[in-house]
């Protein structure tokens, strides 16, 4: 499988939680050094990792690397498109006339999130599609964000790359029908990285979805299990455990509701970090998720639909 940006900090939990899983992984990288970072924590797996210092957003140099991993590997089972980054922090209108060497204009701001947000997987879909449709199976998905549903003040350029991303994946899962081939799309919220923490020292962390519960959200949707899921944008949720402990669960209900509310065109899949949680717990989380509105849940036993999760118990 190939995961574009995979020594990033999304992109090296999606490469390390495939390692674990017992995946051949190929990863495009710009930084050496990330790269080693990843072969470390990869420990005895890092012999089926494969680093390829690619830009994504070349056409010609992402086809030339299709073709090698599918000439070593014989096939491609999975892209993950990891690559993205943000900009903002003005008005739309403001964006762009800052002073120095340094500054962008607004035009080029945007240039730079169309290149990075959406050409990246324009570029990477195409050729690993090629492929896939051949062989008849095979699995995309691509990481976009919530801004691309549910845009928020100063980012104007990123919002529109990543609404641009989505609405690019759910037309390419309309080409992919029929094919065997399924394309998908993931609408994380901020996610807890260390760049992100810096960037948003006063932030509530424990609101973030971790970079490894995201990961395992992909490696799902690239498997097996995940076979009837195709052309959804997903977006996902993490229960703030301590409110649900501390029994304040209508804070936990409206977080979830403000979500499903604010994006209702998208699937919406809460994560349930359940070592943490007792029996009842779950129970109550999961019955707070489907009076809220989402979809799937995943405990213990992996993802499905939310009323199934609870009238299972």
């Amino acid at each position: 499988m190939l995961v574009a940006g995979g020594t990033g900090g999304l992109g090296r939990a999606v490469s390390l939680a495939f390692l674990s899983a017992g995946a051949r992984v190929a990863v495009t990288y710009r930084r050496e050094a990330e790269l080693d970072t990843l072969r470390s924590a990869g420990g005895e797996s890092a012999d089926r990792l494969e680093g390829h210092e690619v830009d994504v957003t070349d056409e010609t140099a992402v086809e030339r690397l299709i073709d090698a991993v599918v000439a070593r590997h014989g096939r491609l089972d999975a892209l993950v498109n990891a690559v993205g980054g943000w900009a903002g922090g003005a008005k739309m209108w403001e964006a762009g006339r800052g002073s120095g060497s340094g500054s962008v204009s607004g035009s080029q701001e945007l240039d730079r999130m169309l290149a990075l947000n959406l050409k990246s997987g324009w570029v990477l879909s195409r050729a690993a599609a090629r492929t896939m449709v051949r062989q008849g199976r095979g699995a995309i998905v691509n990481v976009a964000s919530r801004a691309g549903a549910e845009p928020t003040p100063g980012a104007a350029a990123y919002a529109a790359s990543k609404a641009a991303a989505i609405a690019m994946i759910d037309s390419l899962a309309a080409d992919l029908k029929g094919t065997g081939v399924r394309a998908n799309s993931i609408l994380p919220s901020v996610i807890d990285t260390e760049t992100n923490r810096a960037a948003m020292p006063g932030a509530d962390f424990a609101k973030w979805p971790k970079p490894e519960e995201i990961a395992r959200v992909i490696l799902f949707l690239c498997g097996d299990d995940a076979a009837v899921i195709h052309g959804a944008a997903i977006v996902d949720m993490v229960i703030n455990i301590s409110q649900l402990k501390s029994g304040n669960h209508d804070a936990v209900h409206t977080d979830v509701r403000e979500v499903v509310v604010a994006t209702p065109s998208v699937e919406h899949k809460v994560i349930l970090e359940t070592c943490y949680l007792t029996q009842q717990e779950k129970v109550t989380a999961c019955r707070l998720v489907v009076e809220a509105g989402a979809e799937y849940v995943k405990t213990s036993t992996g993802f499905g639909p939310a009323g199934a999760t609870v009238a299972g118990r």
